[in-house]
């Protein structure tokens, strides 16, 4: 019971950097501590599908301030990556994704279900909804920002800044 516990701790964490950070889960699973230079985190990696990527989805590398939440929940440096599997390896994206993450909603009947992804959708559409520029959200998360209005605030909702 002790090490489902640990495991469950552990996924709160990993759940609460990609919601707060908005990064893609390939970049977050990929995410080492010599990446972390004080509050200072720079992406440049992927792990997707069981593969290592030596590049971004959208750039070649981005760099982001992580506030104090964010640092928060990062988890004790017990391996290279900041978030390996329990067995020290990358975290298996598929099996978090369809076994793990349906367990959390369940917890939360008032939620409908969404995919993972979502929350990068959530993110984005959350701060812009909260006066920041669709330009520096997308420089955030790494998106132009055609992107950020085709993809995260459709083209039927009305944007209208402050």
């Amino acid at each position: 019971m002790r090490r489902l516990s640990g495991i469950f701790r552990f996924m709160r964490r990993w759940l609460n950097f990609v919601f707060l950070r908005a990064c893609r889960p390939s970049e977050a699973i990929a995410v080492e501590w010599k990446d972390l230079r004080g509050k200072r985190l720079t992406f440049h990696s992927t792990f997707s599908d069981g593969e290592f990527g030596s590049k971004l989805k959208t750039q070649k590398k981005r760099t982001i301030t992580l506030n104090d939440r964010a640092i928060a929940a990062l988890p004790e440096k017990t391996n290279n990556l900041i978030f390996p599997s329990p067995k020290g390896k990358f975290l298996d994206w598929h099996n978090f994704a369809n076994r793990a993450w349906r367990k959390v909603l369940e917890g939360l009947p008032e939620i409908e279900y969404r995919h993972p992804k979502q929350m990068r959708h959530t993110f984005i559409t959350e701060r812009i909804l909260a006066g920041d520029s669709p330009v520096n959200v997308g420089k955030y998360v790494g998106n132009s920002t055609t992107t950020i209005f085709r993809r995260y605030l459709g083209s039927d909702r009305a944007y209208v800044p402050d």
